[in-house]
């Protein structure tokens, strides 16, 4: 395990929703730091739009080597990220302590 202080969480809620820049730049600078771990917390949040869900692509497509990035929300919002296939492209729990299991596990190495 990888020490849990180096895992960031951001929690959205939905206000933030609309605001891609806002949403892309707490990624973007949390996703900076050497083999970032960061847990997106979505239970704020009564649904998921097209907009978040690119803001969160667009920033993890930058992850420098080594980064892990997941997605911790409700069960409907899992389930429309299911939907969407989206959670081929990120890990996603609704237990929190799965999510940041999964974030400060070592590489397989």
């Amino acid at each position: 395990m990888t020490n849990a202080e180096d895992l960031s969480v951001i929690r959205f809620t939905d206000a933030e929703r609309g605001d891609v820049d806002a949403i892309r730049a707490l990624i973007a600078d949390a996703l900076s730091a050497p083999s970032p771990r960061l847990l997106a917390a979505l239970t704020g949040m009564s649904d998921v739009d097209g907009s978040l869900i690119a803001a969160m692509h667009l920033a993890c497509s930058e992850m420098s080597p080594g980064g892990r990035f997941a997605v911790f929300a409700p069960p409907a919002i899992i389930k429309r990220f299911a939907e969407w296939h989206l959670d081929c492209t990120w890990p996603c729990f609704s237990d929190f302590n799965a999510a940041t299991e999964y974030l400060c596990r070592l590489d397989d190495a």
